[in-house]
């Protein structure tokens, strides 16, 4: 009588070691995915954001020059034999911020699509992924309980 329990011990216990390692291949690629979505926004991010702070503070450079050139140019009026290249300069800071502002806009806006895309990537590919992880979670530990109170 002991070799048919024994045998069925054996099953039971080859298929809990398989359902284990199925759920440590399953769980560690999910982690895998995860953190490959983690990788891919720290890249972007490390790439972008000190590029758009660069492009902040040249606008603000340029923002500030222009203000100056501005009010000189306000209190010089027509008396003073510099109002040439006042008017020069202020007119070349007004260029340089413009492009400036371009390339700081244009950065802006990549990384606001950016952002959709992983927002909306997200809904689709993360939540599901999380949500079939509590699901297998729940059922695994759900049957291990019933499996225990049965013995």
């Amino acid at each position: 009588m002991k070799a048919p329990y024994s045998a069925y011990s054996r099953v039971s216990s080859n298929m809990d070691l398989r359902t284990n390692k199925s759920l440590y291949n399953f769980f560690h690629d999910v982690v895998m995915y995860v953190d490959e979505w983690r990788n891919l926004i720290n890249k972007f991010a490390s790439l972008t954001v000190p590029q758009m702070q660069e492009f902040l503070i040249e606008v603000d450079h340029y923002n500030s020059k222009l203000n100056f050139w501005e009010q000189r140019n306000k209190d010089m009026g027509k008396k003073e034999k510099f109002e040439g290249m006042v008017k020069d300069k202020l007119k070349r800071n007004k260029i340089k911020l413009s492009i400036a502002q371009k390339y700081y806009d244009d950065a802006s806006a990549r990384c606001a699509l950016f952002m959709k895309e992983v927002t909306e990537r997200a809904w689709v590919d993360l939540l599901p992924v999380v949500v079939k992880v509590i699901e297998m979670d729940a059922n695994y530990h759900g049957k291990l309980i019933c499996t225990k109170f049965v013995n």
